[in-house]
């Protein structure tokens, strides 16, 4: 078990719990306010005293535990938001699943959006030049002639000139 699950078990040991509307209670019976970290989850700092440090534990995690007990560590196992908003920590919008699970969570007008952003990211042409390549064929330059002067294998052209790829231009 690695360092961070046994985190989350010592601090539910210690006290600290996450209230069904997804507030953090602290050791002492206090109400915590958490932060939003680099990743946009709500964490909290516990303090440990072996070795002498603190440690940042997501909500959703220690929420997920609370529910799931020690299955939340299983491999391949990921805490989800039902509703897709990593800040909504109510115990009822927290479950368990696979990766997969976890991204169909996320509204799908945002997997779109992500999934183009990571197509323009490994796109070869710009929207300029696929329509630069489109006209020289239409004008009737030959698909080999495309491929030489663009230094994309043939299939690839075929796919842009037949709007299989970059259908969106």
């Amino acid at each position: 078990m690695s360092i961070k699950n046994d985190i989350i078990i010592a601090a539910v040991d210690k006290g600290y719990f996450v209230n069904d509307d997804g507030s953090v209670i602290g050791s002492r019976g206090q109400s915590l306010s958490p932060y939003i970290n680099n990743r946009g989850y709500y964490s909290i700092c516990i303090r440990r005293s072996n070795p002498r440090s603190t440690v940042n534990i997501g909500v959703h995690r220690l929420a997920a535990f609370q529910k799931f007990g020690e299955k939340i560590f299983e491999p391949g196992v990921q805490v989800r938001h039902l509703d897709g908003n990593a800040l909504n920590n109510k115990i009822e919008n927290i479950e368990i699943g696979t990766a997969s699970d976890n991204q169909f969570d996320v509204p799908q007008e945002t997997r779109l959006r992500r999934g183009q952003h990571a197509a323009n990211y490994k796109r070869k042409f710009s929207d300029e030049e696929i329509l630069e390549i489109r006209k020289l064929k239409d004008d009737g330059m030959s698909l080999n002639a495309l491929v030489r002067q663009f230094g994309v294998s043939k299939s690839t052209m075929s796919y842009i000139v037949n709007r299989k790829t970059y259908n969106n231009v």
